[in-house]
Order: C-alpha cells, then sequence, then structure tokens
C-alpha cells in the first residue's frame, strides 16, 4: 500500500505564522484527498479447478483504498471488439468490495478465442458504479497456469 507523507517544516523564528499554517493545512489537505483516492487493481490469469476438469481464465480485483469501497458493475473480456461476458452465478455482480478486499471472479478458458489465450491476461475490463473502465494486467504472483491455490469452485 502506498501512503502519502507530506512534511510540514515549523518556523525558524519559532512562532508559527500565516505561512506555516497555509502550508500545514494543503499538506493536510493533499494527503487527504490522495490517501482517499480509489485505486483499483485488476488482474488476470489462467488456472484450473482439477475436480471439476476445468481450465478457466481468473479475473481478480483488489481495492488498494483505505477507506473508500468500490461497485463492480460488469466484468468481461474483450478481444478484438468481441465482447466476453463474465457471467460467474457463483460470484454476481454487481459487487461491493471492501477497502483491502480482493474479490475473484473466472469463466472457462474454452470461452477464449485459442488464437487469443496468449494475451488473455491483458484484455480482461471491470465496469466501476462511476462509469469507469479499468484493464486488467496479468498477475505476477500466480503461475502461468496451474491449480488454484485454496481448493476449488464449488
Amino acid at each position: 500500500m502506498n501512503l502519502v507523507r507530506t512534511r510540514f517544516a515549523p518556523s525558524p523564528t519559532g512562532a508559527p505564522h500565516i505561512g506555516n499554517i497555509r502550508t500545514a493545512l494543503f499538506a493536510w489537505l493533499f494527503a487527504k484527498a490522495a490517501s482517499l483516492a480509489r485505486t483499483v487493481q485488476v488482474e488476470s490469469h489462467a488456472g484450473s479447478f482439477p475436480d471439476r476438469g476445468l481450465n478457466a481464465q481468473f479475473l481478480r480485483v483488489t481495492n488498494r483504498s483505505i477507506l473508500r469501497k468500490v461497485v463492480v458493475l460488469e466484468a468481461w473480456f474483450e478481444f478484438d471488439g468481441v465482447r466476453l461476458p463474465v457471467l460467474n452465478p457463483e460470484r454476481p455482480l454487481p459487487r461491493t468490495i471492501l477497502p483491502e478486499e480482493v474479490w475473484e471472479t473466472w469463466f472457462p478458458l474454452e470461452a477464449v478465442p485459442t488464437t487469443h489465450r496468449d494475451r488473455a491476461a491483458t484484455c480482461g475490463r471491470i465496469r466501476l458504479s462511476d462509469k469507469a473502465v479499468i484493464v486488467s494486467k496479468p498477475t505476477l504472483d500466480v503461475a502461468e497456469a496451474g491449480v488454484v491455490a485454496g481448493g476449488s469452485a464449488k
């Protein structure tokens, strides 16, 4: 998590003056605005559920904000203008994601065109309640393909 830190230097004469108060107020407002800014991270990776014989493309959404909730209205993968909606009944949308919470959904890898599977990790999209669309990046802490940690899909 990236926290914004500001510095307020005291007056060299010892007594605060209007310039010190103005600088302290601006530094406080800047730090507050930066810490309240919504930071949503969207990652994608391939994985499998061996007990179900299912290969899947995962979409992981992380709310990196300290204070704000975010609402994910829609999730999809887009390949050359073709949208493949992620309609996972086990992970319905819309979904409110609390601060520091991670939400993950998936859909069958077979739905991804064979010609695009190598770049599927950069084709995930989510739409937030404020209409912002965020594009996924490849997940760096998960093997390119493998068994999903933590068990199986139910």
